[in-house]
């Protein structure tokens, strides 16, 4: 029994990595080109890739931390830190690879490694540097194996990777003497049987066995004794379909009809009889269908008849259509081009169009007439900015039509480090990108942009800059410049072409601040009827904020603050939030550009210009002035209570009990009080 060693190679991400850094890059990647929200990202990223752990956590509400890069969070949008799971083997690894084909990373083998018990040696070959990190490693795991076990795991997989197996040994003996659940003895087990010691493996499978408490659990066991103990095997087979039985689960009757089939396939069926019984929905008659498919297929047939029946979502339809065709089951891709028509009218969103797309192109072809139809329907959805000139009248379109400015923030932009201008050089307009929810993330594909002031001052671009792009034949190319061309970072130039000549032609600083100036300007525009001439509101703007206690009890205000600067994003956003209310722009608004692009005018407003309260005994802004104002205890906040026009009042003072402000609040974010 081998452990797979297998190291990949990601281009433009990194070489030589294992199956948890493989991941973890890839997802940290997504994110930073994406910005994605949390049920964006883990609608990408399913729980069902990675298994019975799950796949994407909310850092702040990890139960199991051990089976997450805790250490490494990833910001998302909003400031939400997630948390990407580091459960990783051969099992799952394969379903991880086919998501991130989909999502077009480049990934190669670098060669598979293993290692089995003839390769194991009790010699240390370890250098000093090596001993010293892993003996930091285990000092981390603080003498308790149970609680840190994922910490313990991983100094295990270092030690044999490097070739100390009895230091490894002596790891995962700890393991197994400190394990108080099921998950920790499975861990100790499966490293246990790659190593071929099938007596100890057998042992800690006892020992799990008396900890399962789940159907799942109980298939896992059967799974691995079968070879060696087919009478055990069923008797916990059996234990696991009573479990499911007694609690009506599903998919937990589905696994175990999976799993005995090969051995007993009467009781198979016998299974899958009881989990039809239980079947509702159209996926549950959908997933039923696949799994009966080799056993009955005419059976499988009336099941995906029901599910095709009941369908009535966009996910229905667009996995009834992936089902139909997968070769496995019914290869049939007239069927599935039907249930892709159907899914059509439920797009809801830019991941339904991506999957869909994605779908009919792996399925039907490029040239079919329904993936025609989406490339059409997507690049309609896209939005486009005329530009009024030719910023870069030198460019040589043999580079390739589409082009992106990848250009640096200045210092007032605290999250994110760059931003992206994406260009059709052909037609010469500004690419967005559809189903942003503020207008920044449309046009720059970053919640957050202002380059440097320097350069702002002098109207001209002199910052870094990767200049992206993909010829006729989609090869992908970039170049790193700053001041002039450095070095070309990722794929071929066209013949002919070097990186001077993108730099010429593509590098003018006065020309860059010109299209940035100019997007800028234009922000609010959709981008949907290709008209550059949206331009903000001239009108005068001010804000009222209030300085709360943590408690919300008012202690000052200050009125009708004074927010015209030119540079500031605050009146473009404005213009957008009249048009259409929505609360994570106006999140941005305060939280991105209000509050720090104009933090030292409010902070001297409210010492030489507030309004106190009216309540006698309450803090004025002169306690808080005072040494020993307890600023931990009482949390003063900031909260904007009106911004021009648009009094938000009945948001922050929100009371599900007054039926007024109710009205109001659900009137402005045109939802219903449900």
């Amino acid at each position: 029994m081998a452990r797979d060693y297998t190291k990949y190679n990601v281009t433009g991400l990194g070489e030589n990595l294992n199956k948890r850094q493989l991941v973890f890059e890839i997802v940290k990647d997504y994110v930073e080109k994406n910005k994605p929200s949390f049920d964006e990202l883990t609608a990408v990223f399913k729980d069902e890739i990675q298994g019975s752990k799950g796949f994407i956590r909310k850092a702040a509400k990890v139960e199991d931390p051990k089976r997450f890069n805790t250490k490494m969070p990833l910001k998302i949008k909003f400031g939400v830190e997630v948390v990407v799971s580091n459960q990783w083997g051969s099992k799952n690894i394969d379903a991880f690879l086919s998501l991130a084909k989909k999502l077009k990373y480049k990934i190669t083998f670098v060669e598979k490694q293993s290692s089995t018990s003839d390769d194991l040696t009790p010699s240390s070959n370890l250098t000093t540097e090596q001993i010293t990190e892993f003996k930091e490693q285990e000092a981390e795991i603080n003498g308790d194996y149970n609680e840190n076990a994922w910490e313990a795991s991983s100094l295990y997989d270092d030690l044999i990777e490097a070739g100390d197996t009895a230091w490894a040994d002596s790891i995962l003996q700890k393991m197994e003497d400190a394990a108080q659940d099921f998950e920790n003895l499975a861990t100790v087990f499966e490293k246990l049987k790659e190593r071929n010691e099938t007596e100890r493996f057998l042992r800690v499978i006892k020992k799990a066995e008396s900890k399962a408490e789940v159907a799942g659990e109980y298939i896992q066991l059967a799974d691995e004794v079968i070879e060696m103990d087919k009478d055990w095997a069923v008797k916990l087979y059996q234990k696991a379909e009573k479990l499911a039985v007694d609690s009506l689960d599903l998919l937990d009757l589905e696994q175990v009809a999976v799993s005995v089939c090969e051995m007993d396939k009467d009781w198979a069926i016998k299974i899958f009889k009881k989990a039809e019984m239980l079947a509702e929905d159209s996926f549950d008659h959908r997933n039923l269908a696949e799994c009966i498919c080799k056993i009955d297929k005419n059976w499988a047939k009336n099941l995906i008849a029901i599910s095709e029946e009941k369908a009535k979502t966009f996910n229905d339809f667009s996995s009834l259509g992936d089902t139909y065709a997968n070769s496995w089951y019914f290869d049939d891709k007239n069927k599935a081009r039907d249930m892709f028509e159907k899914a059509f009218p439920f797009i809801g969103s830019k991941w339904d169009k991506k999957a869909l797309m994605n779908s009919a192109k792996d399925i039907l072809g490029n040239s079919d007439s329904f993936t025609q139809k989406m490339v059409e329907f997507i690049e309609n959805d896209i939005p486009k900015m005329k530009l009024p000139k030719q910023y870069f009248p030198d460019y040589n379109l043999a580079c390739g039509k589409i082009i992106t400015l990848n250009l640096a923030n200045g210092p007032s932009c605290h999250k994110i480090d760059y931003f992206n201008i994406k260009l059709n050089m052909e037609t010469n307009e500004v690419i967005g990108h559809a189903d942003c929810d503020d207008h920044l993330s449309r046009w720059f594909d970053s919640w957050e942009v202002g380059i440097y002031d320097g350069y702002s001052e002098h109207r001209s671009y002199d910052g870094e800059i990767r200049i992206w792009g993909e010829d006729d034949n989609e090869n992908e190319w970039c170049v790193y410049c700053h001041g002039g061309f450095e070095e070309l970072e990722e794929g071929d130039l066209p013949d002919g072409v070097s990186g001077e000549d993108v730099w010429n032609a593509l590098g003018n600083g006065n020309a860059i601040y010109e299209l940035y100036h100019h997007i800028k300007q234009n922000i609010t525009h959709d981008g949907l009827n290709n008209s550059a001439n949206s331009e903000p509101s001239s009108q005068d703007l001010s804000v009222d904020i209030e300085l709360r206690k943590g408690n919300q009890e008012l202690i000052c205000t200050i009125k009708n603050f004074d927010v015209n600067r030119d540079d500031s994003e605050v009146k473009n956003m404005y213009d957008a939030l009249l048009d259409h209310f929505y609360s994570d722009d106006f999140y941005t608004l305060t939280h991105y550009h209000l509050f720090e692009d104009f933090i030292r005018e409010i902070y001297h407003e409210f010492l030489t210009n507030s309004h106190p309260s009216d309540d006698e005994y309450g803090y004025t802004i002169e306690d808080m002035k005072q040494d020993d104002f307890d600023w931990w205890d009482n949390d003063p906040i900031l909260v904007v209570t009106r911004i021009g026009e648009i009094d938000l009042r009945p948001i922050v003072n929100f009371d599900g009990d007054d039926e007024n402000i109710l009205n109001k609040c659900c009137e402005m974010l045109d939802i219903n009080e449900d």
